[in-house]
C-alpha cells in the first residue's frame, strides 16, 4: 500500500469540470493530487494549518459544481491498490482512497468474496464510498465493517446507517481523519 509521503502534484486554477463526471463548474484555486496516503495525510495537515478552505474529491460523480469554482484547496486522494489480508476465515481488503469503486467490486467478485457484489456499478473512489454510505438493491456499504489506514472502525463509528454517513451529517475536522483517511 501506499504509505510513503512523495510530492503531491499541486495545480492552481484548476476548471472543477475536468475533475467531475457532470463536467460543469468553475476553477478551482488550488488542486493538490496525492499518490500516497502519506502524501495525502501531509497535504491535508498544511491545508488546515494554512486554515484554507479546502474539500476533499473522489471520483468527483456526486458533486455539482458551481460556475464561481471554489476558493480553497481541493484534495485528491489518487493512491491506488488492493490489499488482501486473511484473519482466520475472516478476509479483509484494504483499499487505498483513490482505487475505483466498481474496480474493487470486481475485484472481491473475481476472488469470491462477497457483501458487497450488489454494489458493482456505482460511479466514485473507495474513499468516498464509506462517506456517502453507497447503497443499492437493499445492501449498504454501513453493513459491512471497514478498516481504516490508522485504526479499526466500524461504519457505527462514522455514524454510518442506512442512506447516512458521516459525510452527510455536520462535518467536523477532527473525527474526519479517522474515517476517512484510507479506506
Amino acid at each position: 500500500m501506499s504509505s510513503s509521503s512523495a510530492e503531491p502534484e499541486v495545480r492552481e486554477d484548476v476548471p472543477l469540470s475536468t475533475l467531475t463526471t457532470l463536467r460543469v463548474g468553475g476553477p478551482a484555486r488550488r488542486v493538490v493530487r496525492a499518490d500516497s496516503t502519506g502524501a495525502l495525510i501531509d497535504a491535508a495537515l498544511a491545508t488546515w494549518a494554512d486554515g484554507d478552505d479546502w474539500l476533499v474529491l473522489g471520483g468527483g460523480s456526486n458533486l455539482l459544481a458551481g460556475d464561481d469554482g471554489f476558493d480553497g484547496t481541493v484534495l485528491l486522494p489518487a493512491a491506488r491498490g488492493i490489499e488482501e489480508q486473511r484473519d482466520g476465515d475472516r478476509v479483509v481488503l484494504r483499499v487505498e482512497a483513490g482505487e475505483p469503486w466498481d474496480d474493487l467490486v470486481a475485484v472481491a467478485v473475481e476472488r469470491g468474496l462477497t457483501g458487497i457484489e450488489a454494489l458493482s456499478g456505482i460511479p466514485g473512489s473507495t474513499g468516498a464510498a464509506p462517506i456517502q454510505n453507497i447503497g443499492a438493491y437493499g445492501q449498504e456499504l454501513s453493513s459491512s465493517s471497514s478498516r481504516s489506514s490508522s485504526s479499526t472502525t466500524s461504519p457505527a463509528s462514522c455514524r454510518g446507517g442506512p442512506r447516512t454517513s458521516w459525510g452527510s451529517a455536520t462535518a467536523r475536522r477532527s473525527s474526519s481523519r479517522d474515517c476517512a483517511a484510507s479506506w
